[in-house]
């Protein structure tokens, strides 16, 4: 299954202070996000991303 294999290839790092909410929600949409760049590019051997909170705000760093 194409979801399972994403799940697999694609590790986010979330800040130990962010509620379990927030982590999961993230990480479904990182996850969302590397399908649509896959769908268009090919797939990828994996990915990652850090997830940071800068002034309270969150933000990707690649």
């Amino acid at each position: 299954m194409v979801g399972r294999q994403i799940r697999e290839r694609v590790r986010v790092q979330v800040p130990p202070s962010a509620p379990s909410r927030h982590k999961r929600e993230l990480t479904a949409f990182v996850r969302y996000c590397a399908q649509r760049i896959e769908k268009d590019l090919g797939v990828r051997e994996r990915w990652a991303v850090r997830v940071t909170e800068i002034a309270k705000r969150w933000r990707s760093i690649q």
